[in-house]
């Protein structure tokens, strides 16, 4: 049966301190609501603007003097928080090889990815974790994964309270992007920006693109913004535009659920559904 820590000897329960990792020791303390049931107080850095990896070394950034410090991982170690976590040029084995749940708390509302491996395995490692959970802004630039492009049933699965997505013109997205959207949990995303290339443009068909936008619709009861660039394609917008238009007025409820913008250069073509 389980025995209360509290009731062991002080001597046990610093020894539970020495056994525990940072992570373990501050959960405990917390849970407990003082640091006497594996003491000494576990020690924390907070007020952290960012904490980045990159070539293999881990980062904070201090928010009060921008000065930058190098997380070296031990036992007497501090647990550290903060609100934007960054990723350069990292992959799977990357993420798998950072301890998160051993020195971090769940504070971050914030991932930028740049230049990183976005595969699926990339994302389940993000998931073996609850450091991540609150995360509401994603920001991606770069894709360095030769062989795929972006998949978001990847990344909502991973993150599914992400709020808002942001994904840079340089990152190419899967061409099956709405069904990979609509196959996952994504109830609380707000809004979420991409591009498409002209080609994937090209296949785009009025029917699926109303499907997706009618579904959308049902899912929510708060408004959704989208914003899709398609670089060099203006010429065509307008027929898109004109057809959806079309598709709104006959098939699709009235309603300000979902607001579309389609950006081709310095041109945006907003529509309401």
């Amino acid at each position: 049966m389980p025995y209360p820590i509290a009731k062991l000897a002080y001597g046990l329960r610093c020894r539970l301190h020495d056994l525990a990792t940072p992570g373990e020791r501050y959960r405990i303390q917390i849970a407990a609501g003082t640091p006497s049931i594996c003491p000494p107080l576990q020690p924390k850095e907070d007020g952290l603007s960012q904490i980045s990896f990159k070539n293999g070394i881990v980062t904070w950034t201090d928010q009060w003097d921008s000065e930058t410090k190098t997380i070296e991982f031990g036992t007497d170690n501090p647990v550290y928080c903060g609100c934007v976590f960054s990723f350069y040029n990292a992959n799977a084995k990357d993420v798998a090889s950072i301890p998160f749940s051993d020195y971090f708390i769940p504070t971050f509302d914030r991932i930028c990815l740049n230049g990183c491996n976005l595969s699926a395995s990339f994302f389940k490692k993000f998931a073996e974790t609850d450091v991540f959970s609150n995360v509401k802004w994603f920001i991606i630039t770069r894709n360095t994964n030769c062989e795929g492009s972006l998949n978001f049933a990847d990344l909502l699965t991973a993150f599914p309270s992400v709020t808002y997505l942001n994904v840079h013109y340089n990152v190419p997205v899967d061409s099956t992007w709405m069904t990979d959207i609509l196959k996952v949990n994504h109830e609380h995303l707000e809004s979420i920006s991409f591009t498409l290339t002209a080609q994937q443009a090209e296949f785009l068909t009025v029917d699926d693109f109303v499907h997706f936008l009618e579904t959308e619709m049902k899912l929510r009861g708060k408004a959704f913004r989208m914003t899709i660039e398609i670089p060099h394609f203006a010429e065509k917008i307008k027929n898109l535009l004109d057809k959806l238009n079309e598709a709104k007025n006959n098939r699709v409820a009235s309603g300000e659920y979902v607001k579309l913008c389609i950006r081709s250069g310095s041109r945006d073509y907003n529509i309401t559904f």
